[in-house]
Order: structure tokens, then C-alpha cells, then sequence
């Protein structure tokens, strides 16, 4: 594996609540934290630090995507817990991406706008589903995606890790090929950037995590940079 990872605050933003973790060899997380500046960093610090925390202490001889959902439940209970603590981070929370690559598959889990794609011969395909109001819209038939793109409930997302004490989580696994792409983002990228925008940038530096992470980020200052963005890009060798 090829692994770079990159964050960094968005050009109206006074901080950066995204938090991320790679291992540089299978395991990365990538969570985006929300309910204010204190509330939103507590919050991502907490999934990266209990998600990573879980999914080390496992003594299993092979992690799989259940481990994951299990991580990240974990997380939400580590959140509702500071909560109980202190009435005053009540409504933080925030989103979580999880990848796990072992024997050939990849396994994630999910929760929120964040996002997993995956890239291979020229062809991208968004793993994860958003958990967010416009998406919801969109597969009631009652908005396109180039209505969402400009909504302005855009940002609202039905589902977070640390809001409520009960969190289902998303999860499955992905065959992977030798020289496929795998894109971990939040949604400070896909605010920007459309997916034929990321899809052209792939194809680009389609041999080239770092190359391909930091021609993304210079996309999304280009185009004004609104939210603070993390990218990380996993090759698949």
C-alpha cells in the first residue's frame, strides 16, 4: 500500500475540526468533527482515538468490516459519555469513515457525508452513501444532484457519531485490484470539487497518492475552499 494523508483549514474557517489517522499500511480513519469549534475537535479527536484504540486491541486473526461497525460504536458511546459529563457539549458529534485492507478486500464503515471512493480504470464509484438531508432528497426523486449542490440545507447530515445514544452504522467490503485508487475525503472536498472533477484528478495521478492528494487540495483553495477538507488517498499496489 501507498498511503498519504493531508488536512487543512479552510480559507473562511478559524479551525479545523477534521481529524485523520493512517497506519501507512491498512488502517486509516477519517472523521469530521461538528457542534462548535471545542465541541466539533473533541468530538473527531474522540472517534480516531477510540476507533483506533478498539480495532488495535483486537486479537482476531483477520479484522473484518463487523470490527469496524463495532469500533465506531464504540466511539459513540466514548461521545455520549463526555456528553453525560458535561450538559455544555451537548449536539457535538461528528462523522466517521473507517478502511481496514486485509487479504485482497477492503473493509470500512461509515457514518455521516463523509466519504470512500473507489478509483480503477478510469472509473469512479462512491462506496459510502451519504447520511444527509439532500441525499435523502435526491433518492426520494424530490431534488437533483445539481440542485443539492447549492441547497442550502446541504450540509445538514441525518446521522453522526456522539448525537444520540443508539447509531447505525454502515458497513461492507470491496475487492480490490492491484493499482485501484481508494479516496477517503470529507466533505470540504465534495463541497468543491464534483466527481468528474475527482475523477479526472485520479486518472491524472492514478500511480501517485501524494501527488494525487495534494493536486485535489490545490483545487479546492483554487476554488475557494469553504470548509476545511482532509484527503486521504490509498494505492493499491
Amino acid at each position: 500500500m501507498n498511503i498519504f494523508g493531508l488536512s487543512k483549514r479552510g480559507l473562511v474557517r478559524t479551525g479545523n475540526e477534521d481529524k485523520f489517522y493512517t497506519d501507512g499500511t491498512a488502517f486509516s480513519i477519517l472523521a469530521d468533527g461538528m457542534g462548535g469549534h471545542v465541541g466539533g475537535e473533541m468530538a473527531s479527536e474522540t472517534v480516531i482515538a477510540e476507533v483506533k484504540s478498539y480495532v488495535l486491541a483486537d486479537t482476531s486473526d483477520w479484522k473484518n468490516e463487523v470490527t469496524l461497525q463495532e469500533a465506531v460504536l464504540a466511539a459513540n458511546a466514548a461521545i455520549r459519555e463526555k456528553v453525560r459529563e458535561d450538559s455544555r457539549l451537548d449536539g457535538m458529534g461528528s462523522t466517521a469513515l473507517v478502511t481496514y485492507i486485509e487479504d485482497g478486500f477492503m473493509f470500512w464503515a461509515h457514518v455521516g457525508d463523509s466519504r470512500i471512493y473507489l478509483y480503477g480504470d478510469g472509473v469512479l464509484r462512491q462506496v459510502t452513501e451519504d447520511h444527509s438531508l439532500v441525499a435523502q432528497l435526491i433518492a426520494a426523486g424530490e431534488m437533483t444532484p445539481e440542485e443539492a449542490a447549492t441547497h442550502p440545507s446541504r450540509h445538514v447530515i441525518t446521522r453522526s457519531v456522539g448525537t444520540e445514544d443508539r447509531l447505525e452504522v454502515d458497513a461492507g467490503r470491496v475487492m480490490l485490484e492491484s493499482g485501484n485508487m481508494i479516496l477517503m475525503c470529507s466533505d470540504g472536498l465534495t463541497s468543491m470539487l464534483d466527481d468528474e472533477v475527482i475523477r479526472n484528478t485520479l486518472i491524472m495521478h492514478e500511480h501517485d497518492a501524494e501527488g494525487c492528494v495534494h493536486e485535489l487540495m490545490r483545487l479546492v483553495y483554487e476554488a475557494g475552499a469553504k470548509d476545511n477538507v482532509t484527503i486521504i488517498a490509498l494505492l493499491v499496489e
